[in-house]
């Protein structure tokens, strides 16, 4: 019984890890990885693309690796994009305008690869 116990806890911790992560500020936000197939790949890239860690505290996004350059872009439900800006050098806060509110798909893009996550403001 105590051996079943402990493999139902096992099961159970990353669905429970997984359900912190998505309001937690001390968690980064959820992003998965897509690459698209119509760009090509950059010869010159040495090495892989890195997920990055981003960070949010209601409207204030705290960036954990460096997104330099890459592409942030809010959708909206009907996959509008209502916000979208270019990630300055250096940057390692964003706040996103007060306006936005609610459930929207969040993008970061660099080249062919496109991190997709959800963020709730």
């Amino acid at each position: 019984m105590k051996k079943f116990f402990s493999f139902l806890c096992i099961l159970a911790m990353p669905m429970m890890l997984a359900a912190s992560n998505l309001c937690d500020p001390d968690f980064p936000l959820p992003l998965d990885p897509y690459i698209d197939p119509t760009k090509p790949l950059d010869p010159n890239q040495k090495s892989p693309v890195c997920v990055p860690l981003i960070y949010q505290d209601d409207h204030e996004l705290t960036f954990g690796t460096s997104c330099d350059g890459y592409t942030l872009q809010l959708l909206d439900e009907y996959e509008n994009v209502v916000y979208s800006i270019v990630i300055s050098t250096g940057t390692a806060t964003l706040n996103l305008p007060a306006t936005l509110s609610g459930t929207y798909t969040i993008e970061i893009i660099c080249d062919n690869i496109t991190f997709v996550g959800e963020i709730e403001l």
